[in-house]
């Protein structure tokens, strides 16, 4: 089942050129913005990461399917009382059907 995505996100995902990270003078990656709907969640959990360390994520977000995020993105979301909150993304999840061949949405922690 597909959870209803009324929130609003910016995704913050690198520039990619000839498959490589586009960097500016400052060895940083270029980032680009994307604005997307989303279901988001703010919970505190312990999430181990990509690299086996442990982190505190502040935000659960919900994205839809045809959404491609990655470990290098950040994501800022505003709630309805104007408190802006921004992280980068700690993992990525998919929920699927029960033969795994749709997926309904993914689910990004943002720490």
């Amino acid at each position: 089942m597909k959870p209803p995505m009324k929130q609003n996100v910016t995704l913050k995902s690198p520039v990619i050129q000839g498959g490589t990270i586009v960097k500016n003078e400052f060895s940083r990656p270029i980032l680009k913005d994307s604005n997307q709907r989303a279901r988001v969640q703010r919970s505190t959990k312990l999430v181990q990461g990509k690299d086996g360390q442990r982190y505190e994520s502040k935000l659960e977000v919900d994205l839809p399917p045809d959404v491609q995020v990655g470990y290098d993105s950040f994501i800022s979301y505003t709630d309805s009382f104007g408190i802006e909150t921004e992280g980068k993304v700690i993992s990525v999840s998919e929920s699927t059907n029960l033969s795994g061949s749709k997926v309904y949405f993914r689910t990004v922690h943002v720490g």
